[in-house]
């Protein structure tokens, strides 16, 4: 297992970076410090951004990032977390969206989807579908992350994908870490404690990849992956009758190829956009139109050598938008806001004796609280949201 430090310099980070173990390099300004000598990975800094409550800063984050792109091979970072939302049932969608526009990125860079709370293993893995991962980043509110830890390595590991469990202090969080099967974890606390924690870095076991009961010290870790990716591709699945079901689509190849531009516009808007579905998914006919007619603009400027990687590229993108489905929102908690406070549903109910009742003129829901007589003696309002400190935030704005 490596264990990640915050970025700098010093004896301490020597001796890091002596039992093999890295450094951890936020994108704030005063923190983006890239290390000169020994592995290190870039974090997207979301989740000091959410501690400070300043908004995530987009454009300094590319700007990093486009100075990681000047380094050499052997000084990338392992890995690179993509922007999330902290405690946000919206993040995955967010990270989605993100891991599309990093395409453009340096190439060598490997990346890693943040896991937040309300999230699924059904959502990561329709994700994974979608857009290409290398790695699970655990993080979360701390509660439920640790609640959760166990079961997502063991899921990553069975979809062949390392797990970085973040926000790791202490050699007893090191040995829980390592206990339920992490492959990496992060900590600013291990240089805040510097030579007093560093016996427990030094001493840090390598974990089992699950794929050898008993595991040859000469076999490099990388094989043993690469092996249990190849398992989690082929292990169940019959490869002759695949290649059978792909022979029809290998010989539309050749006409695929020699469709000119135009062609191949047409028979994108006569094969997809006219048979797009209807009613409540119509937006999706829609959208994939107006993307048809900005491309149609600026297909004189496509370059003749990359014609082939263009129409694949427009294909993609129109099977993105007819295609894709939207994975639903998970149901938020509720909060009872009760003189000021916002209290867990439950605990709301408890404290006023009160019922829950859903308001016939907004639909909305509302704690009431009746006398003997059925009056009305009190009313709460009922929110939904991520947590208490949003709850009141949705409270006191207009």
């Amino acid at each position: 297992m490596i264990v990640y430090v915050g970025a700098g310099s010093g004896e301490f980070r020597d001796l890091v970076i002596a039992a093999g173990h890295g450094q951890m390099v936020s994108p704030q300004p005063g923190a983006f410090r890239i290390p000169k000598h020994g592995r290190w990975v870039f974090d997207n800094g979301a989740y000091t951004d959410w501690l400070n409550g300043v908004t995530f800063d987009d454009a300094n984050y590319l700007k990093r990032l486009s100075q990681i792109s000047f380094l050499s091979d052997d000084r990338i970072p392992d890995w690179c977390v993509v922007p999330d939302i902290v405690a946000d049932p919206t993040s995955l969608s967010y990270s989605l969206r993100w891991r599309q526009a990093l395409y453009d990125a340096d190439r060598r860079l490997r990346w890693y989807l943040a896991i937040q709370d309300f999230m699924t293993p059904e959502d990561v893995l329709h994700a994974l579908c979608l857009e290409p991962f290398d790695g699970l980043f655990i993080g979360g509110s701390t509660d439920w992350k640790w609640e959760t830890a166990a079961k997502w390595i063991q899921w990553g590991h069975e979809h062949g994908l390392p797990v970085h469990l973040a926000r790791v202090n202490g050699p007893g969080p090191l040995q829980a870490a390592f206990d339920v099967g992490a492959d990496s974890i992060d900590g600013t606390g291990w240089v805040r404690a510097g030579a007093k924690w560093y016996p427990a870095l030094k001493n840090v076991p390598v974990p089992s990849t699950g794929l050898f009961d008993r595991e040859h010290p000469e076999i490099p870790k990388r094989w043993l992956k690469f092996g249990q990716y190849l398992q989690s591709i082929w292990g169940e699945r019959d490869w002759k009758r695949w290649a059978k079901v792909e022979v029809p689509s290998l010989q539309n190849v050749a006409a695929f190829n020699a469709m000119s531009p135009d062609e191949f516009l047409s028979w994108i808007e006569n094969e997809y956009v006219s048979k797009a579905p209807s009613g409540p998914e119509d937006w999706r006919g829609k959208t994939a139109q107006l993307y048809l007619d900005e491309v149609r603009k600026k297909v004189s400027e496509v370059d003749e050598k990359e014609l082939e990687i263009w129409k694949r590229w427009v294909l993609w993108e129109i099977e993105r938008i007819l295609v894709t489905p939207i994975p639903p929102a998970p149901e938020m908690p509720r909060y009872g806001i009760v003189e000021g406070k916002a209290l867990p549903l439950p605990k709301a109910l408890e404290l006023t004796k009160g019922q829950l009742e859903k308001c016939e003129q907004t639909g909305t829901e509302i704690i009431m609280v009746h006398g003997p007589g059925g009056q009305v003696l009190a009313s709460y309002p009922v929110v939904r949201a991520t947590s208490s400190e949003q709850a009141l935030r949705m409270m006191r704005e207009p």
